[in-house]
């Protein structure tokens, strides 16, 4: 793509049969520099602002692309600059939705690494608004959807999940909160009694335990600084965002802008390209019979 100061423009396309043949394109370079180009927070933030969702629009409106590619890799974003221009949606979840027809609370966060697969049950709000947040509705919606996802999407036919629990020591029985008692617990029941397979609510300084990840296929956090962390700690640049719920895979970087690295050629790609091979093995796996 291209940014100019009016709008950013989707100007190449590359189509790559096979992901090995990706390593082809990083090797050749995607994303050439020509000779006299800039770059810059200057170039990146014109005065008539910076608008990746005309990119989103492109990408998700084009009836080229999803046909042909069955999915979508998603860069970095300043949620700063966006809602310096009247971004209102919570985060690019959110917004990848809408433009799917889908209701943004049907599409789930997941954040998957070498080592771990996490959700987040509340995102980005913040922290003194999570435990208001959490329903025993939002737990079972959000863990259907995680489950048909790991069928569908990642070939696992009988998910094994866990979730870690709120509180510390997970409430000590009602002692140091009542939210497992009260909210988790009973949502767990009722997802085990339909089937599903379920471990917790753990006390989350033990939900991460190499011992538990190697019982389960995901593991569900409160809320988005719980999970986040140990998953960037375990495999940061190798990790990625995806999106579940959508009619087609939706992959990010697990990262941020980094701008303070612009022009530096110090920033690390590997997340993006550990994005698109994602993409490429989701978008296969989904169109297995």
């Amino acid at each position: 793509w291209a940014l100019t100061a009016e709008r950013s423009y989707l100007i190449d396309w590359h189509k790559v049969e096979t992901v090995e043949a990706l390593t082809d394109l990083r090797r050749t370079g995607l994303y050439p520099n020509p000779a006299g180009t800039e770059y810059g927070i200057e170039a990146m933030f014109p005065d008539a602002g910076y608008r990746p969702g005309d990119v989103y629009n492109l990408a998700l409106e084009d009836k080229r692309i999803i046909p042909i590619t069955g999915g979508i890799v998603t860069g970095p974003v300043s949620k700063v600059q966006l809602y310096n221009i009247g971004f209102t949606y919570p985060g690019q979840t959110e917004f990848v939705a809408e433009r799917c027809g889908i209701a943004a609370s049907n599409a789930v966060m997941m954040l998957a690494g070498p080592q771990l697969k996490t959700v987040p049950l509340t995102v980005h709000i913040p922290l003194a608004q999570v435990a208001a947040t959490l329903t025993a509705a939002l737990i079972e919606r959000k863990a259907r959807i995680v489950a048909l996802a790991l069928m569908r999407d990642f070939g696992i036919s009988n998910p094994r999940l866990a979730i870690a629990a709120l509180n510390p020591h997970a409430g000590e029985g009602g002692h140091l909160g009542r939210e497992e008692l009260d909210t988790i617990i009973p949502a767990l029941d009722r997802l085990r009694a339909q089937g599903m397979q379920f471990l917790g609510p753990l006390p989350a300084d033990t939900a991460f335990n190499p011992k538990v990840l190697e019982q389960v296929d995901a593991v569900f956090a409160m809320y988005h600084d719980q999970g986040l962390p140990v998953l960037k700690y375990s495999g940061f640049e190798q990790a990625v965002n995806i999106t579940l719920g959508l009619p087609y895979p939706r992959v990010a970087v697990d990262h941020g802008t980094a701008l303070d690295l612009a022009g530096t050629g110090l920033a690390s790609d590997e997340s993006l390209w550990q994005g698109i091979q994602w993409c490429c093995r989701l978008a296969e796996q989904e169109m297995q019979p």
